[in-house]
């Protein structure tokens, strides 16, 4: 019984962890979203710094799509990592 209310907690704490992870995500992208749009706004009004908004907009894109897949990598082995002890204490 004390190990399953662990085992309960654990995984508690885990989705907990992951809904943080996941608003903290969303709150990112809006904010790069808006910073996304305030550029294409600048572009439209003719920046000439086009081919450096570009740039700076493919290393966001290529970051924030690292850092998503850096942060399910994690979850997956945290997953694991839980699952693996559950298995391991039902043994």
């Amino acid at each position: 019984e004390e190990e399953e209310a662990e085992e309960e907690e654990e995984a508690e704490e885990e989705e907990e962890e992951e809904a943080e992870e996941e608003e903290e995500e969303e709150e990112e992208e809006e904010e790069e979203e808006a910073e996304e749009e305030e550029e294409e706004e600048e572009e439209e009004e003719g920046e000439e710094e086009e081919s450096e908004e570009k740039k700076k907009q493919k290393k966001r894109r290529k970051r924030r799509n690292r850092k998503e897949e850096e942060e399910e990598e994690e979850e997956e082995e945290a997953y694991g990592k839980l699952h693996s002890d559950a298995v391991f204490r039902r043994c």
